[in-house]
């Protein structure tokens, strides 16, 4: 888990990058209004980091939303695992694509994906190619790209702080043992050492996720775009406007405040459960094209041990790898609602629940339903 921009993070380390060119003629945008972004949602930049050995890197960057509704009972046929948001997350627990209107007037679309290029998944509803079809402008999570722009720091490359501070080794942090297996599985997906010696335990923890989106095959070895990039490139011949939901260099300010310890403790998780990721990303599709969000949700974080559960660590990934994320990307999704014909494309998992981004639109003064696909 943890959306199509980490799988370019993960990409980007690799020999053979993938690689989407902005189509010509097509206008992208970004953000609201710098006027009416929240302070809330973003962390300082700080210019270096803090030492490997450190808890943290750095404060946390946003408040994760609280439920404000009362507690529903869930579903038997719909029951979540362990990880259920604690109360009224049952409106938004299955639907993959959902209307969002204001004051009663539709005002665009919202799919949730899921990152693969699973030909079950890539291909479209129709109702969500007739919407995106017809769509004034397309949203997605991130742009694909190699680096960011900060006024502080120019143009800087995003594979730099996918690094550990002060030429820090991983081997340190996770023990030989560990890293002598993470380093066998990223090796044979094309990585150098040279890189993943000095990786950081969540850039290295979303590598070796990326590796079996396909079900098949290693990722950067799979054939055709996956999901997102296939409604991008759809979009692109016709759209006026292209906004992103979240810049990379946001992305990556989710995790400079995700505990070291926990970093540490699901690297060691993820590649014990290495094995089991070929059939994960089946169990996956199932859950996905049954629209069963919990069931995506637990499936996302099988592989975290009964030991990091009971440090609390399964709810630390979540609120850097979702909850945080949702905040900002809510927020992002204002510009393009601002016209009609808005289309919408975000993994899945970030319309889940009380904490995820249809709450978070209702929160803004929007009405979001659920529409009923059709697959043939």
């Amino acid at each position: 888990m943890g959306g199509a921009a980490l799988l370019l993070l993960a990409a980007l380390l690799a020999p053979a990058p993938l690689a989407a060119e902005q189509p010509a003629g097509v206008r992208p945008e970004s953000a609201p209004a710098e006027s009416v972004r929240p302070a809330s949602a973003f962390a300082p930049v700080a210019t270096a980091e803090q030492p490997a050995s450190t808890t943290s890197e750095s404060k946390p960057v946003a408040n994760t939303p609280a439920a404000n509704t009362p507690a529903e009972s869930a579903s038997p046929a719909s029951a979540p695992g362990a990880n259920k948001p604690a109360a009224g997350a049952d409106r938004f627990q299955r639907g993959l694509f959902w209307s969002i209107s204001k004051d009663g007037e539709l005002i665009g679309h919202i799919f949730g994906t899921l990152h693969t290029n699973d030909a079950r998944v890539t291909k479209l509803p129709k109702e969500v190619d007739a919407a995106l079809q017809q769509a004034y402008s397309f949203c997605m999570e991130t742009f694909p790209g190699v680096r960011y722009f900060n006024p502080h720091w120019g143009f800087r490359s995003i594979v730099s702080d996918m690094m550990l501070p002060d030429n820090g080794f991983l081997a340190d942090l996770v023990g030989e043992e560990a890293y002598g297996r993470i380093k066998e599985h990223l090796l044979k997906a094309g990585l150098k050492e040279e890189r993943i010696k000095h990786l950081k335990p969540w850039a290295a923890m979303h590598t070796l996720s990326g590796l079996y989106r396909d079900s098949k095959k290693p990722a950067r070895k799979s054939e055709g775009e996956i999901l997102d990039h296939v409604l991008y490139q759809a979009a692109a011949q016709h759209v006026v406007d292209l906004y992103q939901l979240e810049t990379l260099e946001e992305l990556m300010a989710a995790y400079y405040a995700f505990p070291m310890d926990a970093q540490v403790a699901l690297l060691k998780d993820k590649v014990d459960a290495v094995g089991g990721l070929r059939e994960a990303a089946n169990e996956m599709v199932a859950a996905y094209l049954d629209e069963n969000m919990p069931a995506m949700l637990d499936l996302s974080t099988a592989f975290i041990s009964p030991g990091s559960r009971k440090l609390g660590y399964d709810k630390v990934y979540l609120k850097h790898v979702l909850f945080i994320r949702n905040v900002v990307m809510a927020h992002y999704m204002l510009a393009p609602l601002r016209r009609k014909g808005a289309f919408i494309a975000v993994g899945a998992l970030h319309l889940y629940g009380e904490q995820g981004v249809l709450k978070l639109l209702e929160d803004y003064g929007y009405e979001v339903a659920a529409i009923r696909l059709t697959r043939s």
